[in-house]
């Protein structure tokens, strides 16, 4: 399994790779949205952890460019954040 990690803290990113290295066979990470959207064009992961406060563009901003290409609409997406927010809520489940 190939996942994509788009998150602009290195912490986090120290946290996922940690926990995720041993269930699945690749992540690839990107520390922004611009990276992140060309990457996932790129490798078509079959997975996107996606941050939803990037430095560059916003998670909801290229969560709605992912789902309409068709290259990558089909691809699941997981926000993470650590704020909520009802957007947000509301984007991921519907």
């Amino acid at each position: 399994m190939l996942v994509l990690y788009i998150e602009d803290d290195p912490n986090s990113l120290r946290l996922i790779e940690k926990f995720l290295s041993k269930t699945i066979d690749k992540l690839l990470t990107a520390i922004n949205a611009t990276e992140g959207w060309q990457l996932a064009l790129k490798h078509q992961p079959d997975l996107i952890l996606l941050d939803m406060h990037l430095p560059d563009i916003a998670g909801l901003d290229l969560l709605k460019q992912l789902k309409e290409n068709p290259v990558t609409k089909a691809i699941p997406v997981v926000g993470i954040s650590a704020y909520g927010s009802s957007s947000v809520q509301k984007v991921f489940s519907s």
